[in-house]
């Protein structure tokens, strides 16, 4: 396993129900160097290994790694991108959201990340609270053990003056090792074509003026969510991305390959 010696340490005196040090931040990648070849398969065709999502009254998935190194992170180019992760806790999101963009972990970085996550994301885990509002809670599926771990946590980085117990301090201190091993990922290519959206809203709404999908309650079958696919679910998006008429609830988000909507 790849990370500071220091972040062993705690591991060990935590594991003993020792509290003799600090935890350390975590870097799984430490021991690789340089950028290395790209995965052989195509973005999204492999397992899905570990999401992150932030949290602000609704999920926003933001990363997805795959089994093979591929990344898929939100394109920042799309309206509404910066927007929809800083906009305080009540604001509604953006009506659309936005495409993936590819990039890829080396076969070091991806081991490091994978054997990290693999000890310490293990079981579904909440770590803690932070004296402060309005801050978002990052959100951590990981995906390689015999079910989906969730990791959560409030206000990731703004841990000073927390109450927070030692087993929650070294928790963030991996979150933030592997988001940071994440935002290694070299970008490559084009944004991914729009296959699948998710849609959110009112099923007992009324579409908006020239609504270019089926009917909400056709569309909103149970839990006020639909999926859209192929050139509907694009006439959608670009609906919701360009329209000035009123949308109400209505909600477009592009589904990454291998995770299904409205889950």
């Amino acid at each position: 396993m790849r990370r500071t010696a220091t972040a062993v340490l705690c591991g060990a005196f935590l594991a003993l129900g020792l509290s003799a040090c600090n935890p350390e931040p975590v870097d799984p990648t430490a021991e690789c160097s340089g950028t290395e070849e790209k995965p052989p398969g195509e973005p999204g065709s492999a397992e899905v290994l570990l999401t992150v999502g932030n949290a602000r009254g609704t999920r926003l998935l933001t990363t997805v790694l795959y089994a093979d190194g591929w990344v898929l992170t939100l394109a920042e180019e799309a309206p509404g991108a910066v927007d929809a992760l800083t906009a305080p806790r009540m604001a509604p999101p953006p009506p659309a959201g936005r495409p993936w963009q590819p990039a890829y972990l080396g076969s070091c970085q991806l081991e490091g990340v994978a054997d990290l996550a693999d000890e310490e994301l293990a079981a579904d885990a909440d770590l803690g609270d932070v004296p402060i509002t309005d801050q978002a809670t990052t959100v951590v599926t990981y995906y390689g053990g015999v079910q989906p771990a969730v990791t959560s946590a409030y206000g990731l980085g703004q841990e000073e003056g927390a109450d927070l117990s030692r087993a929650e301090q070294h928790g963030r201190a991996v979150l933030t090792g592997l988001l940071d091993a994440l935002d290694e990922a070299t970008p490559v290519g084009d944004v991914l074509p729009v296959e699948t959206v998710q849609v959110t809203g009112d099923a007992g709404g009324q579409e908006p003026v020239g609504w270019p999908g089926p009917p909400l309650a056709e569309l909103f079958v149970e839990d006020s969510c639909g999926e859209l696919t192929g050139e509907q679910a694009r006439s959608v998006l670009d609906y919701l991305t360009s329209t000035d008429e009123e949308v109400g609830r209505l909600r477009a988000e592009v589904v990454p390959p291998g995770l299904p909507a409205c889950s």
